[in-house]
């Protein structure tokens, strides 16, 4: 994530966290943080190379069974405060979270970090000529980042001035989302996603990268196989390492006949074998170490009985845990086999229109128009909420995502896939590659006179450049609809 980004997504997330509880922490993965808050929404942070972001959702992220130590100590300190201000240090992709007494510092290149002291610093800027005469400026100026440098360096005169200013000056309203970056400007056509609304791009580029970390999909039933696998064997070795301890607690009733007969023994002796008498009054055969004396022998045994106590208390609750995480596994794995045997109903209205239907990789409903009437009536049925996809600049058909409810979200993927299909179906269908724009239905309207199947829009929501995949219509088509 660039740091021009971070400083106007930062200051876009600030108010919803003004005023809010931090209900909870999650060390979620290795590098891959968690923050609930009271007002129901998580803030990610992701400290995962090449995979840095951090995002504002409403959706949390599947977390471990047993929060570590740093966990148990953020969450002692900071459980149930709120958060008094937003404190930032963009350029270093860095920010407080102040909660009165208490500061808690967080960034992409830095584990969170707990503080009574606030660092305060202003960003300074040098003059535009030094960014062409030092090749390490960003060693003294971090906020001028490889795509920063690269983008001064492609424009010249009053649009270099320009953007140097609105640079200094946060003065940018789009972002542009990159299989690998988030900007402020564009650098080149291939990016994912674009919107006025940064939020928005945050989470686009943050489901990116979190689906490679945690996807509950059907591709990920090799993972999800080969993870279960992996829990089994512990849990195997788990249960032959009980084995074992419970065989050293054994010894303590070793240790305990050799101390009741030391006083007919010479401790000082090194054998092999030694008779003593047992709870039973009998004469029992005992096995030695001849290198250590009886009486090392007895401690030995003591030692080990103990270490065995203490260990099968440890892996008691370790095999617990493998036990528990099985579990999860196996509900992540129903989950996935949920999706793949998603049953899909096409509501009473939609039936008799003259519209091709689709289910996402998701399970997402997806109604394309085959006509222009079918269009035009395709946008009065469907719900405020649903998603409209569209070709820009030319003619197409209209592509129609369904949602459950205003609040739910539509993995990338999704959006993608209807992206697709409606560029299939467009004048740019021939050309490999469209930019197909999308909304919801409540920010389209019908003026007067207008051609069946127009429209105008309110509000847009973004524009996905996607390729077109010939074989993804034959792929997510819904048979028993269609056929």
């Amino acid at each position: 994530m660039e740091a021009n980004f971070f400083r106007l997504a930062l200051e876009r997330i600030k108010p919803y966290l003004l005023g809010q509880r931090l209900e909870k922490i999650y060390f979620t993965a290795p590098g891959l943080w968690t923050f609930r808050f009271s007002f129901k929404k998580f803030l990610i942070l992701s400290l995962v190379p090449r995979k840095k972001f951090f995002c504002l959702q409403e959706k949390g992220i599947d977390n471990p069974l047993s929060p570590s130590p740093k966990v148990m100590y953020l969450r002692k300190h900071l459980k149930n405060r709120r958060v008094k201000d937003v404190v930032s240090r963009w350029w270093k992709r860095e920010f407080y979270l102040d909660f009165g007494e208490l500061y808690l510092k967080l960034g992409l290149d830095v584990e969170p970090y707990l503080s009574s002291e606030l660092l305060l610093e202003e960003v300074s800027w040098p003059p535009l000529e030094q960014v062409f005469e030092d090749e390490k400026i960003y060693l003294t100026f971090p906020q001028l980042t490889p795509p920063v440098r690269k983008r001064i360096k492609s424009l010249e005169g009053t649009e270099r001035e320009k953007f140097w200013q609105d640079l200094q000056e946060g003065n940018f309203s789009t972002c542009y989302v990159y299989p690998k970056n988030i900007l402020l400007w564009p650098e080149g056509d291939n990016f994912l996603f674009s919107s006025s609304n940064f939020l928005e791009g945050m989470q686009v580029y943050a489901q990116e990268h979190l689906k490679s970390l945690f996807n509950l999909t059907i591709e990920e039933k090799k993972i999800q196989k080969k993870e279960e696998k992996k829990v089994k064997k512990i849990l195997k070795k788990v249960e032959e390492d009980l084995k074992n301890l419970e065989q050293k607690l054994k010894l303590s009733r070793i240790g305990e006949l050799i101390k009741n007969n030391l006083y007919t023994l010479d401790k000082e002796a090194k054998v092999d074998e030694i008779e003593v008498i047992n709870e039973k009054g009998e004469l029992e055969k005992i096995k030695l170490n001849p290198k250590l004396t009886i009486k090392e022998n007895m401690l030995f045994c003591f030692k080990q009985a103990e270490k065995g106590k203490r260990g099968l208390l440890i892996l008691n609750n370790r095999k617990q845990e493998l036990e528990k995480l099985l579990c999860s596994l196996q509900v992540r794995k129903d989950e996935i086999k949920q999706v793949e045997e998603k049953k899909v109903t096409l509501p009473k209205k939609y039936q008799g229109l003259a519209v091709k239907v689709f289910v996402s990789s998701d399970g997402f409903l997806l109604l394309r128009g085959k006509n222009q009437k079918a269009n035009h009536k395709l946008l009065n049925l469907a719900s405020s909420f649903d998603l409209w996809f569209h070709v820009q600049d030319g003619p197409g058909a209209h592509v129609l995502l369904r949602r459950d409810s205003k609040n739910q979200e539509v993995p990338l993927r999704s959006l993608q896939e209807a992206a697709i299909l409606a560029g299939l179906s467009s004048y740019q269908k021939e050309a490999g590659r469209a930019k197909i724009m999308y909304t919801e239905v409540r920010f389209l309207r019908k003026a007067k006179g207008m051609p069946l199947g127009e429209v105008l829009i309110d509000k847009l929501l973004g524009t996905l450049e996607v390729d077109l995949d010939l074989d993804l219509e034959e792929k997510l088509l819904w048979r028993a609809h269609n056929e």
